[in-house]
């Protein structure tokens, strides 16, 4: 299956916008259908930060950003690629870290928390559009996730 990539131009992180990102994913969840066939399609790009040598966990504005998008779509989980990649950089955006040996290490009880509160409102996302939460790609996508973010 193929991936849907949605790229966040630096000046929306910059300005703190993320308006253009929320409708994108309003476009996913317009229906049932539509939902369904974006369940764990989508990767993230974010452009601009090319010159920048430092990671992008590294730039406060993108942090602030991705905290903003996280807020406005709290069930992002549902969307992206389930790739440890990826979740681990969403989660490292979106959580507050430590930098350990020059890594970023997030506390286990904040991780569960994301991971907890991100599940919950999948749940909500899903109810709102009738989807079981029970559906099977949504369990194998529970436990994908939970593996990539666990290092597992």
């Amino acid at each position: 299956m193929d991936h849907v990539l949605v790229p966040i131009q630096r000046a929306d992180v910059e300005s703190g916008d993320v308006s253009a990102t929320v409708e994108v994913f309003d476009c996913f969840a317009v229906s049932r259908t539509m939902a369904m066939s974006m369940l764990g399609r989508v990767a993230i790009s974010v452009s601009g930060y090319d010159d920048d040598r430092r990671s992008l966990w590294k730039i406060p504005e993108v942090r602030r950003f991705f905290a903003r998008l996280h807020r406005a779509i709290p069930h992002m989980l549902f969307f992206l690629s389930p790739g440890k990649q990826a979740s681990a950089l969403w989660v490292t955006l979106c959580c507050e870290f430590t930098v350990v040996g020059g890594v970023p290490s997030i506390d286990p009880e904040t991780l569960s928390e994301f991971v907890m509160d991100s599940f919950a409102a999948n749940n909500v996302f899903c109810e709102s559009l009738g989807i079981d939460a029970n559906v099977l790609e949504l369990v194998e996508l529970s436990f994908r996730l939970t593996d990539a973010l666990t290092g597992k």
